[in-house]
């Protein structure tokens, strides 16, 4: 495989041009048409009015059209035989929709890996129990698709305690990123960089936040090497890297100079593959315009080697969300990639195994989604998605490698309604939490326990902060204590803090971090 290196370039100008997409747009079910000729079959069929035919005369339905091989017939045998035709068609419409029921059953069940319709029998399909209904039809997950506001986040990461770091990303298309960081000399839980409640350090990176309002980072430990952060952005549909070591200086210190990988234009946020710090591989994935529309793409280092060309993952025409993709083992044995079709709003899915070294081809996982996706493995073989529908609720939908199938899609937010992307973060075998932005603009806190097979709590959600946020939440774990980040409508970071063993924490000890730079 050809393979690049980077270049070091100090844009001229902050920003490039930009290729317009519109973000989250949802596609809305096709109105059925009635095929019409004429201005007058048009109004008729709007009104289930008799449609006007040649000689006069007037039916609702087929048209009777006087031909000289039937003006003869009386009106009794002509109304006999239309009476005939109307019997025999309407049977041979029944054999069909019988025979296509059938054949689409049978098709259904010989597909690789069974619909997530179908009941599963793995414990994440008793995890719904409480928390959802289970066996939902996937009509229920569909409503009147509106268009979700992208909603900025901040992003973190930790080597370990006490090391910490906050990624703001702001509406600033000129220096886009900022970061508050807790270093591995830190002396307390509140030794920051920069010091106090206010400040944050400029990282820079021009970005069009409007279409890609999310950034990603990996912790990566090259062989034999220091812990590295590596910071991942679309600066304006060229992708871009930087990173640092345990030194927290960046090794392209101008906020403006960054890597770039070759110049292959992309439309949706970055995401990275979290694989073992340890394990000699780095992936970061992409949306880019493929064959037959917008396609995902990756680029790859393995060992020390150089970044490698984009990779294209062939599939259908996807929305421009950022895909989710997760490594089961740490490493490259097994990847799922997760991406919303631009036809439907289907979840679709791809997996990559190392014995073939190939990904697989994209199967339709249902549902109706309306922000990326946000998938988790706490443990090998067990995956676990979540998705906001079109009817605003939380859905969850999980795969069991033991029973080798999906279960259904499960509403587990109750009545509650969401805004934006959720937030999943597993920190054991047995558990993974899940937050959300409330329509309220409140954060929201979910967890599951596979042990016992249930979810605290049972309905809805916990309140984890009740005062306004203006997006997504994130939560990250130093090792200690689950750390969960959120920007108020006064443009502040927020930061709270909670034993993972304390399921509710407290509504109280949320504090503020920085101030964040809003244009």
């Amino acid at each position: 495989m050809a393979s690049t290196g980077y270049q070091h370039i100090m844009p001229e100008q902050a920003g490039l041009e930009v290729v317009p997409h519109d973000y989250g747009m949802q596609v809305a079910p096709q109105d059925y048409l009635i095929p019409v000729t004429t201005e007058q079959e048009y109004k008729a069929a709007q009104h289930d009015l008799p449609i006007p035919v040649a000689g006069g005369q007037e039916y609702k339905g087929a048209p009777f059209i006087p031909t000289p091989a039937n003006e003869g017939h009386s009106p009794v045998r002509r109304n006999l035989k239309t009476i005939i035709i109307v019997a025999v068609v309407s049977v041979l419409v029944i054999i069909g929709v019988v025979v296509g029921a059938v054949v689409g059953t049978q098709k259904s069940r010989s597909s690789l890996s069974p619909s997530p319709t179908t009941t599963g029998s793995s414990d994440q399909g008793d995890s719904s129990e409480g928390g959802g209904d289970p066996g939902v039809s996937e009509a229920q997950m569909t409503g009147s698709p509106t268009s979700v506001a992208a909603g900025l986040a901040p992003t973190a990461i930790s080597w370990g305690y006490p090391h910490l770091e906050i990624f703001a990303l702001t509406n600033n298309d000129t220096y886009s990123v900022y970061r508050k960081y807790r270093n591995i000399t830190a002396e307390s839980d509140t030794d920051f960089v920069p010091t106090g409640n206010t400040e944050m350090e400029l990282v820079g990176g021009g970005i069009d936040t409007n279409t890609t309002p999310s950034i990603a980072i990996n912790w990566y430990i090259p062989d034999g090497g220091q812990n590295r952060t590596e910071l991942y952005i679309n600066g304006k549909t060229f992708a871009y890297r930087k990173s640092h070591t345990t030194n927290e200086t960046w090794d392209q210190p101008e906020p403006n100079v960054w890597d770039n990988y070759p110049r292959t234009q992309f439309v949706s946020a970055p995401t990275a593959v979290q694989y073992d710090p340890s394990y000699q591989a780095l992936k970061v994935f992409y949306l880019g315009s493929g064959d037959a529309g917008l396609t995902t793409f990756y680029f790859q280092v393995h060992n020390g080697e150089p970044w490698s060309d984009e990779i294209k993952i062939t599939s259908p025409d996807l929305q421009p969300m950022a895909p989710a993709v997760v490594a089961w083992n740490g490493d490259d044995t097994r990847l799922d990639i997760f991406a919303v079709s631009r036809a439907n709003s289907h979840l679709l899915h791809s997996s990559y195994v190392s014995e073939t070294a190939e990904w697989t081809d994209y199967e339709d996982l249902h549902g109706f989604v309306t922000t990326p996706p946000t998938a988790v493995s706490r443990t090998p073989g067990i995956l676990d998605v979540f998705a906001r529908g079109a009817d605003a609720g939380l859905w969850h939908l999980s795969y069991d490698d033991g029973s080798e199938k999906w279960t259904n899609w499960t509403r587990i937010s109750g009545d509650t309604k969401i805004k934006g992307q959720p937030h999943a973060i597993s920190i054991s075998s047995d558990s993974f939490d899940v937050l959300a932005w409330g329509n309220d603009n409140n954060i929201l806190h979910k967890r599951y326990n596979s042990t016992a097979k249930s979810w605290t709590p049972d309905s809805g959600f916990t309140v984890l902060k009740s005062d306004p946020i203006r997006g997504p939440p994130s939560a990250v774990s130093d090792g200690r204590n689950l750390h969960v980040f959120a920007y108020t409508m006064n443009n502040e970071l927020i930061w709270k803090t909670f034993d993972p063993l304390d399921v509710a924490g407290s509504d109280a000890d949320a504090s503020t971090l920085a101030n964040v730079p809003f244009v």
